[in-house]
């Protein structure tokens, strides 16, 4: 059993050094533990504590995934309403999975990684980022200013 209060994560061109507020128990072949307990497990407050905490962990792995593969474009896919129900999450997925296999098929392997966000409308979008995909790219621009 270790005790610490701190972590270092090593990326090719950086290091980052986490360090908890807490100290935390690393036992053999077991997960970390902190060394705080949770007074009431079932009381709403722990619950939205352990929904940030999940919340911050996702949020740091997808960082670090970026962070350790060769990343280069950076997308957001909207779907058009008038031709897919946007408002449906595996239907959605499902679009996305599709999109993400023809452009395989048109410009051969390469590395993605997409999240979904739900827009307050309902609607769901990705934001996404791809690696060795070489499509050719137009400007975008908005309709209504042109910006």
């Amino acid at each position: 059993m270790v005790e610490y209060n701190s972590k270092i994560i090593r990326f090719d061109h950086h290091i980052e050094i986490i360090k908890y507020g807490e100290n935390r128990i690393r036992t053999l072949g077991g997960k970390d533990k902190s060394n705080r307990g949770l007074k009431c497990v079932d009381s709403e407050e722990a619950k939205k504590q352990r929904v940030l905490e999940q919340a911050y962990r996702i949020k740091r792995k997808i960082k670090y995934y970026c962070q350790a593969n060769d990343f280069d474009l950076f997308w957001t896919l909207t779907l058009n309403d008038n031709k897919v129900n946007a408002k449906n999450y595996v239907y959605s997925r499902q679009r996305l999975q599709a999109w993400l296999k023809y452009q395989r098929e048109r410009y051969g392997k390469f590395a993605y990684l997409f999240i979904p966000e739900l827009h307050k409308s309902g609607r769901i979008h990705f934001h996404g980022v791809t690696g060795g995909l070489s499509p050719p790219l137009v400007e975008a621009r908005y309709p209504k200013n042109k910006r």
